[in-house]
């Protein structure tokens, strides 16, 4: 539920009459002004009773920190183009992708005068923070996120400030085991970006890991020939030469599925091996956006209790060794 943030009257006392006021209104012309919370009211009839305002998520509250409107050109015509001058602060467990906020008007009547619409169309002010913003994080809004055009007209008497779109990392819970025996050791830690892979030779024989023989294996039981991660994406179908670990030593590795190496915009990058966002809509804007429902319902697939592994060839004294690491999803939250 969003919290009504009640306007309060009140009248801004500019002489322009006088030599300041005329001076004051040729300075104005030339840089934005910024206003205090009364000046705001003549402006755009909002104002806000408190300067730290909690929007309800269905991940927790983010609040908007109020500072103030900056007026980027004179009004013309009842609208008005002004930069909302404001920071985020994540008070959710979850790191956010970027979000996008609206402000609505209401009358006297509880009607949605429409405070961004034009010619009847349109609604609520909307603006954005595009950076990714982690728990306990404030970042301030930036441009073009804190644009908006107001109609100056509208008899605002209230307004709401809600979230409508947010994306949120999902966050998972991957468990695996070590392999470890009398010749060698293989720690594993999963990553959607990419599994590492530390081994460590404890014998006196040479091993060789044999990278193209070696595939990862998706929940399906879908395998993928292995990237490593020092190789060009655009090199992902060569062939990639053995790695050789001397007796004594150690050797530590990325790797990832070259089916999750895709071609974007031109160029070649690394889709996340599990899904990597879930978004967040305001009920209203999930109805009235096609696009939004797909995303969000059926939502995205729950990968909780399912395994993927890693299978690994290995070349120990010449002697083929096949090694196998499962990677069980413990939890995902999102």
């Amino acid at each position: 539920m969003t919290r009504p943030i009640e306007a309060r009257g009140g009248k801004a006392n500019t002489d322009f009459g006088s030599r300041e006021g005329k001076r004051a209104e040729r300075m104005a012309k030339r840089r934005p002004i910024i206003f205090t919370v009364t000046a705001i009211i003549v402006l755009t009839q909002i104002g806000f009773a408190q300067k730290e305002i909690p929007m309800l998520t269905e991940k927790g509250t983010v609040t908007l920190i109020f500072n103030g409107f900056s007026q980027e050109t004179p009004a013309v015509s009842g609208m008005q183009a002004v930069r909302l001058q404001a920071s985020i602060r994540n008070d959710t467990p979850f790191t956010f992708a970027g979000l996008m906020f609206e402000l609505n008007g209401y009358d006297a009547r509880g009607n949605d005068v429409k405070e961004c619409g034009i010619g009847g169309a349109g609604g609520g002010c909307r603006f954005n923070l595009f950076d990714p913003i982690k728990p306990g994080q404030t970042l301030p809004l930036k441009a073009p996120g804190d644009f908006a055009v107001i109609q100056t007209s509208r008899n605002v008497v209230r307004v709401e400030l809600k979230v409508i779109e947010a994306t949120y990392f999902i966050k998972y819970e991957v468990q695996s085991d070590p392999v470890a025996n009398q010749t060698f050791t293989i720690s594993p830690s999963f990553g959607l970006k990419g599994i590492g892979l530390e081994f460590r030779n404890k014998s006196s024989d040479v091993i060789e890991v044999a990278w193209d023989q070696s595939v990862y294996i998706d929940e399906h039981g879908n395998s993928s020939r292995l990237i490593r991660g020092n190789v060009n994406l655009a090199e992902k179908d060569r062939s990639q030469p053995n790695t050789v670990i001397p007796p004594g030593t150690k050797l530590q590795e990325t790797v990832f599925p070259v089916d999750r190496v895709q071609q974007v915009d031109g160029k070649w990058t690394q889709v996340p091996i599990l899904p990597e966002l879930a978004y967040i809509f305001d009920e209203q804007f999930l109805r009235e956006q096609a696009w939004a429902r797909a995303a969000y319902r059926p939502g995205t697939k729950t990968f909780t209790g399912e395994e993927v592994r890693l299978f690994l060839q290995l070349l120990v004294n010449e002697q083929k060794q096949n090694v196998t690491i499962t990677f069980k999803i413990a939890n995902m939250i999102q």
